[in-house]
């Protein structure tokens, strides 16, 4: 099946000041970039009052283009008669430091990221494009992407028609050790990031029970932009001379920082805070009956 949407590619700034003065590696004057596509159905030529826009916010770690298959069904749905509503355009951004956004920030990128710079890098995106961006907006967020349109829904409670939520994760930072809990930052900081060549990495993905259940144009999606390689040979320099070796398009390191805050030993695990290590934290965002600041 032909991709139903013509795509279009920008860059921007991302929006200054960041959160965390650990967002960026050197100067807190340094500008980050943030990598968007833009798709325009190929059916609208001629977009009328009442057509939707919709800003789309994936997964930690997912590349915004695995969810391109998405866009396509929704596509599909939006043409038949039952359903009836016009796509004007579809809008998505990789965060600051993940997929094309991180690629075109290294060597800038810190260790500490924050889901409100990403909401406000995406209401930086709709003031810069606002011509192209009318209402009614509706937002479709994945995981962390619902995390963050919710964010962006509190920063402008008037921007979003309505929002489809996909297992949003909104919850309430805890430092204890949890038992029977899938431990999403434990993972992605033990998962494997680099693999000799990109044959063996693309082998390893079709392999992983987890990566076979999803559609296959998910997973070609995955494959294409997912991991990347890397002739240096160093990890997660940019390409160019040296031998030839394949790693994810996003680190595991900022796919972890985007997890969890790098504030340990600071947090202990009983939810004490020791503020001299971690003095821009708010303590009173430790799920814990333990919480006290040093």
């Amino acid at each position: 099946m032909t991709f139903p949407f013509e795509v279009k590619e920008h860059a921007i700034p991302a929006q200054h000041l960041r959160e965390w003065p650990r967002a960026t590696a050197g100067s807190q004057e340094d500008v980050l970039q943030i990598h968007i596509k833009q798709y325009k159905p190929l059916d609208n030529p001629d977009p009328q009052p009442g057509d939707v826009t919709i800003i789309g916010v994936g997964a930690n770690g997912f590349p915004k283009e695995v969810y391109e298959a998405l866009w396509a069904d929704l596509h599909t749905q939006s043409t038949s008669h039952s359903h009836g509503f016009r796509i004007r355009s579809i809008w998505a951004a990789d965060p600051a430091n993940q997929g094309y956004s991180g690629r075109l920030n290294w060597g800038l990128l810190g260790s500490d990221p924050s889901g409100y710079d990403d909401a406000r890098d995406l209401l930086h995106m709709v003031n810069h494009f606002r011509d192209q961006m009318p209402r009614p907006i509706v937002g479709f967020g994945h995981l962390y992407g619902g995390s963050v349109l919710a964010q962006l829904s509190l920063l402008h409670n008037r921007l979003f028609t309505s929002l489809v939520m996909l297992d949003a994760c909104i919850n309430v930072f805890s430092p204890e050790v949890q038992t029977g809990v899938v431990n999403a930052a434990r993972m992605s900081a033990v998962r494997r990031d680099v693999w000799p060549s990109r044959d063996a990495a693309e082998n390893a993905f079709r392999r992983s029970r987890f990566h076979k259940a999803w559609d296959p144009r998910v997973l070609e999606a995955w494959l294409a932009h997912g991991i990347r390689e890397n002739t240096s040979g160093e990890p997660g320099a940019e390409d160019g001379g040296g031998g030839s070796r394949a790693e994810l398009t996003t680190s595991r390191h900022q796919e972890l920082f985007t997890f969890l805050r790098p504030l340990y030993p600071h947090i202990r695990p009983d939810g004490t805070l020791n503020r001299d290590g971690a003095p821009d934290f708010d303590s009173s965002l430790i799920m814990s009956e333990n919480a006290v600041a040093d």
